[in-house]
């Protein structure tokens, strides 16, 4: 699996990803990460580990987000990409962005700090902590699901519920939530593979006296296959 990251800030979970490629916890390789903020340590993470760089910021007077994401799209189709995760990325995608990966037959994906239907958006964490210091909920935590133009509405691929306790502070309750992600991720992206795995399916159709007929269809292809398979059975007549 040909996996491009989008992140924005320390890079944990790219990183993350780098390592599970690399130990061959996920079969696939990062080919590229875009980042939107030069100043960003995921851009030096990606620079240890010799994976290409896109260091694109949106500058919103000069460009809108639809032109932004086009710009982006342009530098994605040299890397014929399987897989983009959003993870850490701080810019709301586009729909265009969206249905032009859907067509591609891009998966996209995003992590996001919260259960579905629960703190959408930025400063989930906190808003959650909040919430539970006020007694509105008594645990939150983590999915991944696919980009839909509904922010965090996606279809969820796998989630995990994230505890919180009386004597937790934000920050450490931060750390318990990143402890999650990393693995969740990872889950996230195998499931992804899972899917894509190439299904064949082969019924002999036909024996013959030498050769073998057979139908083949592969994933969800409608119009099937024909192999014709040479034997080294013999015939009694058999000439050139």
């Amino acid at each position: 699996m040909n996996i491009i990251v989008f992140a924005s800030g320390s890079g944990t979970n790219f990183e993350a990803i780098i390592k599970a490629t690399q130990n061959r916890i996920i079969k696939g390789f990062v080919s590229l990460l875009i980042c939107n903020k030069p100043d960003a340590n995921c851009i030096k993470i990606a620079e240890e580990n010799d994976i290409p760089v896109l260091v694109k910021p949106y500058q919103k007077k000069e460009q809108t987000r639809d032109e932004y994401y086009k710009d982006i799209l342009i530098e994605i189709e040299k890397y014929k990409a399987d897989l983009i995760v959003l993870a850490g990325w701080m810019l709301i995608v586009t729909p265009t962005f969206i249905t032009t990966c859907k067509d591609n037959e891009i998966n996209l994906i995003n992590l996001h700090p919260a259960l579905p239907g629960h703190f959408p958006g930025i400063n989930a964490i906190e808003r959650a902590f909040e919430a539970y210091q006020n007694n509105e909920i008594k645990e939150t935590g983590l999915m991944v699901h696919h980009v839909v133009p509904e922010i965090d509405a996606g279809k969820v691929l796998c989630q995990e519920i994230v505890p919180i306790f009386g004597n937790d502070t934000i920050d450490s309750f931060k750390n318990r939530m990143q402890y999650f992600e990393k693995p969740l991720l990872i889950k996230a992206i195998n499931t992804i593979l899972k899917q894509n795995e190439n299904i064949i399916n082969m019924t002999n159709i036909y024996t013959g006296k030498v050769s073998n007929v057979y139908e083949i269809t592969h994933n969800n292809q409608k119009q099937p296959y024909l192999a014709i398979y040479h034997t080294d059975r013999l015939s009694a007549f058999n000439r050139n």
